[in-house]
């Protein structure tokens, strides 16, 4: 990834610093998503956070119960970091190999993400969904949306210039529509218990992505 890259994407990354605090709230942070998937996002409470990761009712207080301590946004943001740190493992094997084709490897990348991580994916997804009723989620998933459409627009300006796809009109339009298809497949793989690698809602999703893809090209 390049400095531009990685800048067109840093909205993402956690505060700088670290150290045992940091790592304290990647545990809690990592016991409310399992809890999300076990109990549902809605029903989380401290206590449960508490028991679940070995830390105290205090401890998780301290984190989360303060001003500006929000555990979902604070959670989204760390299912995205440790997402696009899963992307750039994937991508970086990806190239190597013959044939590499950046947006593919993309597609399938989220479906070896969703087998691997599916409490991280279940998450975003549920929170994604959720945005279109609940106002005060909008902002949260705001990030993601923006996140994983320039992703999506670097991708296809690799592509592109590889000569892979033909040159697109509009590179934006092009991203929300690839996006648009590959959360349809995902949403579509997690209710039917097919959300892994190989599965047909990964094919569909990069069969379809593809056409979208030659489409634009046509029409441009």
């Amino acid at each position: 990834m390049t400095t531009k890259e990685h800048d067109r994407h840093s909205v993402i990354t956690k505060p700088a610093g670290g150290g045992p605090d940091s790592d304290t709230r990647d545990t809690l942070i990592e016991a409310y998503l399992k809890l999300c998937t076990r109990v549902g996002a809605g029903n989380v409470t401290i206590a449960q956070i508490a028991k679940e990761s070995g830390y105290s009712f205090g401890t998780v207080r301290y984190h989360f119960a303060g001003e500006n301590a929000n555990i979902t946004q604070s959670a989204i943001l760390h299912v995205l970091e440790e997402a696009t740190r899963f992307l750039q493992r994937q991508i970086a094997l990806a190239k190597d190999q013959p044939g590499y084709d950046p947006i593919e490897v993309y597609v399938r990348t989220n479906f070896i993400w969703m087998k691997e991580l599916p409490g991280h994916c279940r998450f975003i997804l549920c929170y994604y969904y959720l945005c279109s009723t609940q106002v005060s989620l909008v902002a949260e998933n705001s990030v993601f949306l923006k996140v994983s459409r320039t992703r999506i627009e670097d991708f296809l300006a690799e592509g592109i210039g590889r000569g892979l796809y033909p040159r697109a009109k509009d590179l934006k339009q092009l991203s929300i529509s690839v996006h648009n298809v590959l959360i349809g497949a995902c949403i579509g793989a997690m209710i039917e218990g097919n959300a892994h690698p190989g599965s047909p809602h990964e094919q569909y999703a990069v069969d379809q992505v593809r056409a979208i893809i030659h489409a634009q090209g046509l029409a441009s």
